[in-house]
C-alpha cells in the first residue's frame, strides 16, 4: 500500500517539474522542443490527476476501514455482555436467559429470549395474577409474554337468594 507520505512527495515533486518545465518552455526554443515539452507538461499534468484521485481514494479507505473497526469493537463490546447469560428453563418448556454475573454486587435477573436473539438485553419483569400464575413481559416491550405455574380454578359461582328462591 501506498503511503501518504509518497503520495504527497510524488504530488509536490510533480509541480516542481510542471513549474520547470513552463520556465523552459517560456524561453527562446525552436517549435520541436516546445511541443515535447507540452506533451511532457500534459503527461505530468495526467499523473498528478492520477495522484490526487489515488489519494481521495486512499482516504476513503481509510475512513472505511476505521467505521469498520469501531462497528467491529461495538460488536465485541456487545457479545461480552450477551455472554453474561445462560439459558435457563423456568419450568419445563418454558425458556429464558438468566444472568450469570459472579459479582456480588449484581443482582440475579432474566432477560427476554426473543430480544437475547436479536442482540438487546430485555429484563423480564413478573407480575403475580389472580389466577396464581406469574406473567413475565418484557421490558423493551417486544411483545414477549410468558405465563408461568398453575392456574387456580374459578370459584364455583354461589346463587344468591334471590335465585335461591322457588317460584
Amino acid at each position: 500500500m501506498i503511503s501518504s507520505l509518497t503520495v504527497g512527495g510524488v504530488y509536490e515533486s510533480l509541480k516542481a517539474v510542471i513549474g520547470l518545465t513552463k520556465v523552459a518552455a517560456d524561453s527562446a526554443v525552436d517549435q520541436k522542443v516546445k511541443a515535447a515539452i507540452f506533451e511532457v507538461q500534459s503527461a505530468l499534468y495526467s499523473l498528478q490527476g492520477d495522484a490526487l484521485q489515488e489519494r481521495e481514494a486512499r482516504g476513503k479507505l481509510i475512513a472505511e476501514l476505521e467505521r469498520m473497526q469501531r462497528e467491529l469493537e461495538d460488536l465485541k463490546n456487545q457479545r461480552a455482555k450477551l455472554d453474561g447469560y445462560e439459558l435457563y428453563e423456568i419450568e419445563p418448556g418454558h425458556f429464558v436467559y438468566e444472568s450469570i454475573s459472579q459479582e456480588p454486587s449484581s443482582l440475579n435477573h432474566y432477560v427476554c429470549p426473543k430480544c437475547y436473539q436479536s442482540g438487546t438485553l430485555g429484563i423480564l419483569q413478573t407480575t403475580k395474577l389472580k389466577t396464581g400464575q406469574t406473567s413475565w413481559n418484557c421490558s423493551l416491550g417486544c411483545g414477549f409474554v410468558l405465563l408461568t405455574g398453575v392456574a387456580r380454578p374459578m370459584p364455583p359461582i354461589r346463587p344468591s337468594s334471590y335465585n335461591a328462591r322457588q317460584w
